[in-house]
């Protein structure tokens, strides 16, 4: 038998940076060239690679990339925004506040609190032109203690203002303070001023679950959304799980009570919010 040597060869493969996690890249290998080649079969192979990696979970959602100009008469349609904070410190924090400037763009005067996960103070700084939302003796426990109760976020909208136009931008970003910590600056909030032709992207986000109600398994599916973070809340706001979506997903929710859950599908550029029932 003639002798035969076997090896493994090492790919490296660039990822752009912007790959939501949660994604599936499908990787492919081909063996070339062919001549001589006694089995043709085995020359390809195909694979799927989950992206995984850290992530900040201080940032700040908007549930629309895009405004179409015809839609700013007779009144603009509201951007809600969705803050979210954790304490990945080493103890407990005691006090947590956003400082909010008011997006570029929007109308102030249409602002309207929507929901927040811990009782909040919102204050209006007149002179910086900017939200305040505290949270006095939130006793906000770090990840490692408790990941599940290390979380927070505040819900609220506002509308464009009236006067924008085609290619205006309404852009927002908050900073974090825990206790008298430095502040953790969010990514930016970017909503465009468009004239396309045809419906909006956000159109087609649409979150589905079911069977609702149901017996706490649930399925998610979101229309075009490929990937993201699901957060299950209960009517109090607390949450209670969090997880990658990948083009769907099956919630597993048996371990609650009886009653109703909010479900909030983030992705890079669309915050979508839905309602299951849990029945037994």
């Amino acid at each position: 038998m003639a002798p035969y040597e076997t090896g493994m060869i090492d790919v490296f493969v660039s990822v752009p940076l912007s790959t939501p996690l949660g994604s599936t890249l499908v990787c492919t290998a081909f063996i070339d060239p062919v001549a001589g080649d006694a089995d043709l079969a085995n020359n390809s192979a195909s694979w799927d690679v989950l992206a995984v990696g850290s992530a900040d979970p201080n940032d700040i959602l908007v549930d629309r990339a895009e405004v179409q100009f015809a839609e700013l008469a007779p009144v603009p349609p509201y951007l809600e925004y969705l803050i979210r904070f954790q304490n990945t410190g080493t103890d407990t924090a005691f006090i947590v506040w956003i400082e909010n400037a008011v997006p570029e763009n929007a109308d102030l005067s249409t602002f309207q609190f929507v929901s927040s996960s811990h009782p909040v103070q919102i204050d209006y700084l007149h002179h910086v032109d900017r939200f305040k939302f505290t949270y006095q003796d939130i006793l906000l426990p770090d990840s490692t203690t408790n990941e599940a109760g290390s979380h927070g976020f505040i819900r609220y909208k506002i509308r464009p203002q009236s006067s924008v136009v085609v290619g205006d931008s309404v852009l927002n970003v908050a900073g974090m303070y825990f206790d008298y910590n430095a502040p953790v600056i969010t990514n930016t909030a970017h909503t465009v001023i468009d004239n396309s032709v045809g419906l909006s992207d956000n159109t087609q986000t649409v979150l589905t679950l079911s069977p609702n109600p149901g017996n706490g398994l649930f399925r998610v599916e979101a229309g075009t959304a490929r990937s993201g973070m699901i957060t299950v809340a209960d009517a109090t706001g607390r949450v209670l799980q969090q997880v990658l979506y990948n083009g769907s997903r099956t919630l597993d929710l048996t371990e609650h009570v009886p009653g109703m859950y909010f479900v909030t599908l983030s992705t890079d550029n669309t915050v979508v919010t839905g309602k299951v029932i849990i029945e037994r």
